[in-house]
């Protein structure tokens, strides 16, 4: 199966404010509301980095830093929240800051008064926009991979690695299959030739932390 060389630019800012992601807002800030914050790259700034970016922003510009999180969509399968951080200036207006991979002009960013960065990272929150067992375990390999890595947030990380491989190559095949438009019930993406349910699908739910 030969899979589209552009899968991994599947992840990109909501063209509109949907119902689902709506609902995915309310589960994390029911008091707030997402909306559309204008990208505008301060030349230091560094990818994944907003936090730092912001802080060095204010020691030159002044103005505050609005914790909250950035709402992706995952084709036409996944709406995910990333903890985030934008600048807002003297006027209250919020920027971000930070580059973005894959050059978004803007985001669609949601507030968060309740929760601001301690130096810890925290997971994405993810929610399927329909039923599919590959986005199903693509979702709970993402919870895995996180739980894993971050166990120990204090120090360096102390995971398996060949574990670590293997969430890695399950979570690669699954966003691959669906980018092809395939299923649970088609065959794996691996050329086994057998269904992904009888494949790769025992991998990923036999993959422990």
């Amino acid at each position: 199966m030969s899979f589209p060389e552009n899968s991994q630019l599947l992840t990109t800012t909501p063209a509109a404010i949907t119902t689902e992601i709506v609902a995915l807002c309310q589960g994390i800030s029911p008091t707030t509301t997402p909306e559309y914050v204008e990208v505008r790259v301060e030349p230091a700034a560094e990818v994944n980095e907003c936090f730092a970016n912001v802080a060095r922003k204010i020691d030159t510009d002044g103005g505050s830093i609005q914790h909250g999180w950035s709402i992706w969509q995952f084709g036409s399968w996944m709406v995910e929240a990333e903890f985030h951080a934008v600048w807002r200036n003297a006027d209250g207006k919020l920027i971000d800051i930070s580059p973005k991979p894959d050059g978004e002009a803007r985001i669609l960013f949601l507030p968060d008064p309740r929760r601001v960065y301690q130096g810890a990272p925290r997971d994405n929150v993810r929610r399927p926009l329909h039923q599919n067992k590959l986005i199903d375990d693509y979702i709970n390999l993402a919870k895995k991979f996180y739980a894993m890595v971050f166990a120990d947030k204090a120090g360096p990380i102390s995971a398996d690695p060949q574990k670590l491989m293997l969430m890695l190559e399950c979570k690669e095949l699954l966003k691959n299959m669906l980018q092809c438009g395939l299923s649970g019930e088609d065959r794996c993406g691996c050329e086994s030739g057998k269904l992904y349910r009888n494949c790769h699908r025992k991998l990923a739910q036999t993959l422990r932390i």
